[in-house]
Parts: structure tokens; sequence; C-alpha cells
């Protein structure tokens, strides 16, 4: 078992994986990858995370364990869509191509949060009404644990704001 990261805003009480569309939260994602990009544009000035107390923790920390885990909220999701509405949708199409994680999740932020670039991607990528049989086909054999984290930033409504 790999120990996997997280970025943690104490203030806030809220974290993310720093492996975030289907990338590893091992160390080898940390200062790399799309997880490392946004907590910079977080920390950067206008960002959500600026000038708060943030650290990277270990899955396998005391700490994870009895405070950050049980206390804070998980905004992976939020992050993700963050990242997406900075750099456009289309930055992310290969990745959609390339992973079914990614495709899946794109997928909830189109039927689930009704985000319009992410759906018009997915039809220019694969057709209208298309990807949705695609979805399907996969879910036949898979459970998605993905669409609950989506479901509950639905519930949240919280939209990160990323610095410039």
């Amino acid at each position: 078992m790999s120990i996997a990261y997280l970025y943690v805003n104490d203030e806030l009480a809220q974290y993310f994986w720093t492996g975030l569309f289907n990338e590893s939260s091992d160390g080898s994602s940390l200062g790399a990858g799309w997880g490392s990009r946004v907590f910079h544009l977080l920390l950067l000035d206008g960002g959500d995370w600026a000038n708060g107390r943030c650290r990277i923790v270990s899955d396998i920390s005391e700490d994870y364990e009895q405070t950050i885990r049980e206390s804070y909220t998980d905004i992976s999701v939020e992050a993700q869509l963050a990242l997406i509405r900075h750099d456009g949708a289309d930055s992310f199409r290969e990745k959609v191509r390339e992973s079914t994680g990614v495709f899946c999740s794109f997928c909830d932020y189109a039927n689930i949060l009704q985000v319009q670039e992410v759906h018009r991607l997915l039809d220019d990528e694969y057709g209208p009404g298309k990807w949705q049989k695609k979805l399907a086909k996969f879910q036949e054999t898979t459970t998605n644990i993905w669409s609950e984290r989506v479901c509950r930033a639905l519930e949240r409504s919280l939209e990160l704001h990323l610095g410039s």
C-alpha cells in the first residue's frame, strides 16, 4: 500500500488529494500534475487559499486519521471544476480520451452538475447521446464512487476561486 498525500487548508478545514483527474496521489504528484497546479493557483492573490495556513499531509499521519478525515471537507471535485473553469474544458480533451476515470468524472460534471462546457466537450468528442451510452456500458460492470462525491459537491454548492 502506497502513501497518498493531500493539500490541506487548516483555516477553512478543506483538503483535496494531490492527484487530481485520476493521477496518483503518491509522492510523485507532489509539486507536479493537476493537483499541484490547483494548489499553486489557490495560493495566488485572489485565490481562496491565499494567505491561509496550508500544508501537505499524508494519509497515514495521525492528524489525517484523527482530524482531517473526520472534520475537514474533501473539495477534490471543486478543485477539478475550478481548474476546468480556469483552463477551459477543451484543455482536458486528451485526458478524457485516455482515462476512463476522467471520462466518468466529466460525465458526472455534465449530468449531475450541468457544466455546459464539459457537456459540449463530450458531445464534440463522442457525439451527442453516444457518451451517455459509453458511460452506461461502463457502469454496468463498475461502481462509480466519484458520482457520490459529485453529489456531495452539488449539495455544498462551493465554488473555488483560483488566483492569477
